[in-house]
């Protein structure tokens, strides 16, 4: 089929759907479930997400547990969700886009781990970026110069485009048309320093939802055809017709994913399905291995601290002062052996990180207190306040980063390098968090 004949398909399913009236609350359960993996899963892991799609249904459904996989790739996916949850629940509306709401969804979706890049969220980029084509040409994307004045003047004509639509204008655009034209001069400018494509692919759906059509999603097989189509019409002027063509197909998918659905079928294979509850079972069985091995006592929290909790606070405590040393003008740390006795009783007691007669004994966690005073830039700015709880379980220790995240371990596995350093970048990313609303 061609470009047109694809587009005029999907319009043939969307009548046939719209005559059966509203979907009911079992089926927009079930196509907003297959969509949001679908559209979590292969945008993330075009930018490198190493999770499978059985790991990212798990994040999604609240099973997998952090301590399994990259914290990095599963926050990834639970900011990428927030986002995508809120097109799909509001669905078709009358939409205009703006700067602002571009830069809130980078914000939104974008996981940065070093303090200092976190201050690029929702910044259009401070320097040149480009790639290597498929044929090994360099394409410089639009200079940083002139970002703001070519979102602006893309933002202008796709909302010309939107209200033509949205009001039933004779001579208006097709709504594919609306959001692959606006995909490929946003991807020319690739606004930001990083998930620029993850970012396009969020406002091209969001046009496509809000225009009354489904979303798209490009797995690891089409991306090729992606790729190529838009390398040729951003370096080489070549025709958009075989770009727009491969993505409508991926739009006439989902489409047929809501046909089925009003006709009862199954938009999960049955093979699928039994693969994931196998893939389930082997997790719990594991967890419950891994659980077995060791359980609380003075002297396994005495081993856990010394190798790696000791360090972890002794990393958080280094990267915030070293980061934000010249912004405040005192920073002061406290941490707390905290013991729940009977009767919900709570008993604290001060320790020293490095004292060597720290006493173990029905300890049930650490609770460190960070308080940075004196904001420099702010006069009389109220003091930042951060908490790291480490919680200790009968079989796991939970490392609280606050937000909702938490790092679950056995104690047998305590914390490695790469995640204690996770750890640190994650409470720098809450406090310049905080520092943004001083402002």
């Amino acid at each position: 089929m061609t470009y047109t004949e694809v587009k005029v398909k999907i319009d043939e399913l969307k009548q046939q759907v719209e005559a059966q009236g509203s979907l009911n609350n079992e089926q927009l359960e079930a196509l907003h479930k297959k969509f949001r993996l679908e559209w979590n899963f292969n945008a993330n892991a075009m930018e490198g997400n190493m999770l499978t799609v059985e790991e990212a249904e798990s994040v999604l459904n609240g099973i997998l547990e952090v301590y399994q996989k990259s914290l990095k790739d599963v926050l990834e996916i639970k900011k990428h969700d927030t986002v995508i949850r809120e097109i799909l629940r509001v669905g078709k509306m009358e939409l205009k886009l703006s700067e602002k709401a571009i830069k809130d969804i980078h914000a939104k979706v974008i996981y940065e781990e070093e303090a200092d890049k976190t201050l690029q969220l929702g910044q259009y980029k401070l320097e040149a970026n480009e790639f290597i084509n498929y044929r090994g040409e360099k394409h410089i994307f639009v200079s940083p110069e002139e970002v703001q004045k070519q979102i602006k003047e893309l933002l202008t004509r796709t909302n010309e485009a939107i209200a033509f639509v949205q009001r039933g204008k004779k001579y208006a655009p097709h709504s594919l048309d609306v959001a692959l034209n606006f995909l490929i001069d946003y991807m020319n400018i690739h606004p930001f320093t990083q998930g620029s494509e993850r970012v396009g692919f969020i406002l091209t759906n969001q046009i496509l939802v809000a225009l009354g059509y489904t979303p798209f999603w490009i797995t690891d097989e089409e991306n090729e055809g992606y790729y190529h189509g838009l390398v040729d019409i951003l370096c080489y002027e070549g025709s958009k017709e075989p770009l727009f063509k491969h993505i409508s197909e991926l739009v006439l998918r989902s489409q047929q994913m809501v046909n089925d659905v009003t006709a009862g079928k199954s938009i999960d294979a049955e093979g699928d399905i039994l693969n994931q509850i196998e893939l389930l079972k082997k997790a719990l069985k594991a967890k419950d291995e891994e659980q077995l091995k060791k359980v609380k006592s003075a002297e396994v929290i005495t081993a856990l601290y010394s190798d790696s909790l000791k360090a972890m606070y002794l990393e958080v405590d280094q990267k915030i002062k070293g980061s934000f040393k010249d912004l405040f003008g005192e920073i002061t740390t406290t941490y707390i052996n905290v013991s729940v006795q009977e009767e919900s009783e709570v008993l604290q007691q001060e320790i020293l990180l490095d004292a060597e007669d720290i006493s173990w004994n029905d300890v049930d966690g650490i609770l460190s207190t960070t308080s940075l005073h004196g904001f420099k830039l702010t006069n009389e700015a109220e003091a930042i306040t951060i908490e790291l709880n480490c919680e200790f379980l009968e079989a796991e220790f939970i490392v609280d980063l606050g937000d909702g995240y938490v790092i679950s371990k056995t104690y047998e596995q305590g914390l490695d390098a790469e995640e204690i350093k996770e750890v640190a970048n994650h409470i720098c990313g809450q406090i310049i968090k905080n520092i943004k609303e001083l402002k």
